[in-house]
């Protein structure tokens, strides 16, 4: 039996005081605080797609538990982006019930060391790279917001970062687990992984092959077995 201590204020109220006629309910908070507000084993399934590393920008930011502050997604290492997501997935955990499932949609990032202004190894364009655009794909990648300006060292420049990996394990391996400095918590059963293969390579800007890059959902049931 898969169980979490919770206050008794979150155990009574929450989602079992909505009204039959109307079970709707629409939380307008950040994940951490929304969740606690939803009563213990109350969910039958969970559907989320977290923000992207370094791919998504929504200015908010929030306290986390090991003290840093700032957005979810703009951690400076992949490491500690999925240590975030497991405070909010640890609060799913109790929220769901033993027959629930969760589904997560997650995609990975490349690691690009782009220039001082903004630009990768062809300021101007050239036929390569940046053939259908030229000068001005690279003005408008100048132009780019500062935190699509990534780069975390020690990852390979153009390497993908392996991101819905690091959460699969994350979620499912206790030792990697405490590996990302995590504390104790609870441990997810990945029933399935569905490849969301995407075909519209063309919005692809990379010359180097392999560009469409795949999005692993991670179909992770919470089930005791």
């Amino acid at each position: 039996m898969k169980t979490l201590d919770t206050d008794r204020s979150v155990q009574s109220d929450g989602l079992k005081d909505i009204s039959k006629v109307n079970p709707v309910r629409v939380l307008h908070a950040n994940a951490l605080a929304g969740l606690k507000s939803v009563a213990s084993s109350s969910v039958q399934v969970c559907l989320t797609s977290p923000p992207f590393y370094l791919l998504r920008r929504y200015g908010t930011a929030t306290s986390w538990p090991d003290g840093w502050e700032g957005e979810l997604g703009h951690e400076p290492h992949p490491n500690d982006f999925v240590r975030h997501l497991l405070y909010v997935f640890d609060e799913v955990w109790r929220t769901v019930r033993d027959d629930g499932c969760l589904w997560v949609n997650l995609a990975d990032t490349f690691n690009n060391k782009q220039g001082e202004k903004g630009t990768t190894n062809a300021p101007d364009g050239c036929n390569g790279r940046f053939a259908a655009g030229g000068r001005g794909y690279a003005d408008a990648l100048r132009q780019q917001p500062e935190f699509f300006k990534h780069y975390v060292p020690g990852i390979a420049h153009k390497s993908e970062m392996g991101v819905p990996f690091r959460f699969h394990l994350a979620m499912t391996d206790t030792d990697f687990r405490r590996f990302l400095g995590a504390a104790e918590g609870p441990q997810w059963i990945c029933r399935r992984t569905i490849i969301w293969a995407k075909s519209l390579v063309a919005l692809e800007s990379q010359k180097a092959e392999g560009n469409a890059m795949p999005e692993p959902t991670q179909a992770s049931i919470a089930l005791c077995e």
